[in-house]
């Protein structure tokens, strides 16, 4: 039996326990291989810990046509369930598991920037455009399950993504 409550101290649940979808924080716990892989993980952060995990390993040219495939099922997992599951799903004007995906791929990215990268201007650049992608994730999550679309302006995707395509002009 689902419970649809929400106030700030105790998030939207479709299921009694579950929140309906996980918050940034947990996606990034997946993405980190923290959570998602137990059985009774949220179905989001399992998919967003399997993106990750397809990410990593899209190393070779001839890997790549495979792992991308797996991440269209993944990212097309995501979206079923959504779907199913947020009461205002249809509304959305993007694709959840698309957005689970590029943050995924901008996670990866700021770590390694962090371990790899000694431009300091290009570390924070990956880690600001992870912060947007999380933005944005709330913001999709507010809209899927309250039914609250983004305030106007508040992440505009006409706009350069990351500070070095604003001093470029080019997408990074």
């Amino acid at each position: 039996m689902g419970v649809r409550t929400y106030s700030p101290s105790r998030p939207l649940t479709v299921d009694i326990g579950r929140r309906a979808l996980p918050d940034w924080h947990e996606l990034f716990a997946a993405f980190c291989g923290h959570i998602g892989d137990d059985p009774d993980a949220h179905p989001v952060t399992r998919c967003a810990r399997r993106l990750a995990e397809l990410h990593a390993a899209r190393q070779d040219a001839e890997a790549a046509a495979i792992l991308d495939r797996a991440r269209r099922t993944v990212i097309a997992s995501i979206d079923e369930w959504v779907a199913r599951c947020a009461p205002h799903a249809a509304e959305c004007g993007e694709s959840l598991g698309q957005a689970v995906d590029r943050m995924a791929v901008a996670h990866l990215k700021a770590i390694a920037a962090l371990t790899r990268e000694s431009d300091e201007t290009r570390v924070h650049a990956e880690w600001h455009e992870l912060g947007l992608l999380a933005t944005e994730w709330s913001d999709l999550v507010e809209e899927a399950v309250n039914g609250q679309p983004p305030l106007p302006g508040s992440i505009d995707r006409q706009f350069p993504r990351n500070a070095l395509e604003r001093e470029s002009g080019e997408p990074q």
